[in-house]
């Protein structure tokens, strides 16, 4: 039991050296996101949707509309406001999406479109 212990602290302090010791920087994006940012990351990320549309609300808000080839439409509105940054997803399916493509949707797309989100 002992031996479990100190080999599990050992593991946890490890991680923790080799991760605090890591030289790569997460890129901060400025807010609202940029064209540029979005595409380059759906692309860096190898994901299969289309930007469809892009709106700019003065200098603090972008939304943009991506589109997979199931049809299926995604909105991501980034916002800059005196609180902070906020993100907000939304997704429509059509009408006749068949329920395989919709657990397909569920859980392979969907949570790629979160990690995508939190990347900004």
């Amino acid at each position: 039991m002992m031996c479990n212990l100190f080999i599990f602290f050992f593991i946890t302090i490890s991680i923790t050296l080799c991760s605090a010791c890591s030289n790569e920087k997460e890129k901060q994006f400025q807010f609202p996101i940029k064209t540029d940012d979005v595409e380059k990351i759906i692309a860096d990320k190898g994901l299969d949707w289309s930007k469809e549309n892009i709106e700019y609300n003065d200098d603090y808000e972008t939304v943009f509309t991506l589109k997979n080839i199931e049809k299926i439409t995604v909105g991501i509105d980034t916002v800059l406001n005196k609180n902070g940054k906020v993100i907000n997803l939304v997704w429509s399916l059509h009408k006749d999406i068949s329920q395989d493509k919709l657990d397909e949707f569920y859980h392979n797309e969907l949570p790629k479109l979160f990690d995508l989100a939190a990347t900004f």
